[in-house]
């Protein structure tokens, strides 16, 4: 019964993908990130050292890449996607006896499902909204780092959490043959991600546990493939 209902699964999945496209997306494109969290920690690192250090980078706008695999449904196409971003922090202070620095080092991959709509499309130009809610782990780097009169002490911290994390977004595609180009833009909005440390919630002086936040904008290039089964 058990071959039975896999075979059925299986003739199932691929009479859909005879009679439908396959398009493949790739975004690449720049993001803001919250980390609200993250940079209270900076705050607190600077008002508990004794020289005037500076923050220099503070989870600046940054590079990302996403991509998508969708098969074509008449109105929608529905599919699986993969992001993956990073940014970071660093706080600095160098004089002539020596320097410090602490560096937050950040960075996610998630997947989950993608849902895109075919809202408009006029010869070659096609507008497309689409939402996606992706499983999100983070990999944070807290790394500490003095130098006294040429004498080098560094700390290296390393955490992870996890979470959820819901992207909206519109794409509008000029679309050549099998191809198509573009631009995107979107939001993303997290749920927060606990940090851990050997399996331990992690917080903060203040007795607040420290979370990832990849909420923000997004916006960027778009390009497509498209894969057409009826033509084969």
């Amino acid at each position: 019964m058990s071959k039975k209902l896999i075979l059925f699964f299986i003739f199932h999945f691929f009479s859909i993908l005879c009679f439908s496209q396959l398009d493949i997306s790739i975004r690449y494109g720049k993001g803001t990130y919250m980390m609200q969290e993250l940079k209270d920690f900076n705050s607190n690192i600077i008002q508990s050292l004794p020289v005037d250090a500076k923050i220099v980078d503070n989870f600046p706008q940054t590079g990302f890449i996403e991509g998508n695999l969708l098969y074509n449904f008449k109105a929608i196409y529905l599919g699986g996607s993969f992001i993956y971003h990073s940014t970071g922090s660093r706080i600095s202070y160098n004089d002539y006896s020596g320097e410090l620095k602490y560096d937050q080092i950040v960075s996610s991959y998630s997947f989950g499902p993608i849902v895109k709509f075919k809202l408009f499309k006029e010869k070659r130009v096609n507008i497309n909204p689409y939402i996606s809610t992706n499983i999100i782990y983070t990999d944070f780097r807290f790394e500490e780092t003095q130098v006294i009169f040429n004498e080098e002490i560094s700390y290296d911290t390393k955490m992870q959490s996890a979470g959820i994390i819901f992207n909206i977004g519109l794409e509008a595609l000029y679309k050549y043959k099998w191809t198509a180009l573009g631009v995107f833009i979107g939001y993303s909005q997290d749920t927060f991600g606990e940090l851990y440390l050997d399996g331990q919630k992690v917080y903060n002086e203040s007795g607040n546990q420290i979370r990832t936040n990849w909420s923000g904008i997004r916006y960027g290039l778009n390009m497509n493939f498209e894969i057409d089964f009826n033509k084969f």
